[in-house]
């Protein structure tokens, strides 16, 4: 195998594992909510963001426009989602956190946060710097 090859590989296999730690430990964070996790992330969007288009969200979790539309079927028939049309172009859909989802978040992202600032404690301030600006290329 060439050096190139093996570089690619090293690579790849260290980001799947950072990856599937990083998602095993939120849902750890979560699970009692009885969600998913691409669902938690759903509503954080709105948490943080408001009222928000599904393309937007597709864009923020970097998913396809028909898995919002699922992800957010499926919020919506546990009345932790409402959506509407948007007043100014009725082919756009706006969701937004109904009171129960927003007490969800509520009741789980300070443990979501702990979470996720436990594995970042093993990154200084210029390595957290860094990788965000890596991400920010995708």
């Amino acid at each position: 195998m060439s050096e190139k090859n093996n570089q690619m590989f090293e690579f790849w296999t260290k980001f799947n594992s950072a990856h599937s730690y990083l998602q095993r430990t939120q849902f750890k964070s979560i699970k009692k909510a009885k969600i998913t996790l691409p669902q938690f992330h759903v509503l954080l969007v709105l948490n943080f963001n408001g009222p928000t288009a599904l393309k937007k969200i597709s864009e923020l979790l970097a998913v396809t426009n028909a898995n919002i539309t699922c992800v957010i079927h499926n919020l919506g028939k546990l009345e932790l989602v409402k959506t509407e049309t948007s007043k100014i172009d009725r082919r756009v859909i706006i969701a937004d956190l109904t009171d129960k989802g927003r007490e969800l978040v509520d009741k789980y992202l300070p443990e979501f946060n702990s979470v996720m600032s436990n594995v970042l404690s093993k990154l200084d301030n210029e390595e957290k710097e860094n990788l965000v600006a890596s991400f920010m290329k995708f």
